[in-house]
């Protein structure tokens, strides 16, 4: 019978839920504690918070020379400045600033410019990050800097152009279209080509333009002008029609 007492009996304990028994706590984490509550009342314990919110992941493709615009976003005091930063996937390739004001109001933005050699397919992010405590840091949205050239005019289909007249083309390019560029009147009709330029001066603070008297011998027609620079660096004006 005793036996039997003493088998249910360690049955039953072995049933009960398992308790840990604690450390008390010393008088140091007892005022930790305190103040922690403390703070988190009176709302003053501190928080690192950062947000780069542009440039936007997916945007059309930024342009190396022409502006970046860099905003962020913040929560608490940050501490020291705000450093910013380029980075080709992981590598820092570029800072545009050693340290600018974080802002007012929870809110900040640097006005930037996309590097003139840093282009093609590679993926880029801005980084900001406080020059005093590196905790305080984010990263933009993934994007791209293609170069570009831009015609500028004519922009508009439907203008008549004689012989013998002046006309300008004008552009905007950035970085990584080359120095020179060429121009080609082309009819639309079937393709033929006048070389108007092949190695002409691409232009300065990234704006070009070309002055065409249009000689006699072209043929009469509807035409566009073409611009080639390096890469990816082409377009074309509106369409226009030559008459003699």
């Amino acid at each position: 019978m005793r036996k039997l007492l003493c088998s249910i009996l360690i049955v039953i304990i072995g049933l009960l839920p398992s308790v840990t028994i604690a450390a008390m706590p010393t008088q140091a984490d007892k005022l930790k504690s305190s103040k922690t509550s403390q703070m988190i009342n009176q709302g003053t314990l501190p928080i690192i918070a950062v947000s780069v919110i542009e440039p936007k992941s997916g945007q059309t493709p930024y342009v190396p020379g022409w502006p970046l615009p860099i905003k962020w976003t913040y929560g608490g005091t940050p501490p020291g400045l705000a450093k910013i930063i380029l980075l080709k996937g992981t590598q820092e390739v570029f800072t545009f600033t050693q340290g600018t004001s974080w802002g007012n109001g929870g809110q900040g933005s640097f006005a930037a410019s996309m590097p003139v050699n840093e282009f093609g397919f590679n993926i880029y992010k801005v980084k900001v990050v406080s020059t005093t405590n590196s905790a305080w840091s984010a990263t933009s949205g993934e994007f791209v800097s293609m170069p570009i050239i831009k015609v500028q005019s004519p922009v508009n289909d439907g203008q008549t152009w004689k012989v013998g007249e002046t006309h300008t083309i004008s552009w905007k390019y950035s970085g990584g279209c080359g120095n020179t560029v060429g121009i080609k009147a082309i009819l639309t009709s079937d393709q033929w080509a006048y070389d108007l330029k092949t190695n002409w001066p691409i232009g300065s603070n990234w704006n070009g333009s070309f002055s065409w008297t249009i000689p006699t011998s072209i043929p009469a027609g509807e035409y566009r002008v073409y611009l080639q620079g390096d890469k990816t660096c082409n377009d074309r004006t509106a369409k226009f029609t030559l008459v003699h």
